[in-house]
């Protein structure tokens, strides 16, 4: 299996213009083309997209290790009513918090 680019990943990118229209997503500070999106001169959402693609990619691994932490947290409370809560509690912010962070753009490598 071919392994991605590592993130932080961003739209743009100093060594690639918009010359046809494209959008480009971009990894190292601009320096390698991650991914080409044309149709950025017939409207805003190839950007939006690419904006999009961004923003999940820089956020996966976050998103992944608070869900597997989360899913340990509420193994461990096992059937006990007290520990159940709390740790539901503990999940419902822990995600709420990743999911946030990945809705606003801050990007975790």
């Amino acid at each position: 299996m071919c392994k991605n680019r590592e993130a932080p990943w961003a739209v743009g990118g100093r060594a690639f213009h918009d010359t046809y229209g494209h959008v480009h997503i971009t990894a190292y500070s601009g320096k390698v083309l991650v991914a080409n999106i044309p149709g950025a001169m017939l409207d805003d959402t190839a950007r939006a997209n690419a904006e999009f693609i961004v923003r999940a990619c820089n956020n996966f691994h976050n998103l992944m290790a608070t869900c597997k932490e989360e899913i340990r947290h509420l193994e461990e409370a096992g059937d006990d009513v007290a520990q159940l809560k709390a740790a539901k509690e503990h999940t419902t912010e822990a995600l709420s918090g990743a999911i946030l962070k990945a809705v606003k753009g801050g990007n975790t490598p």
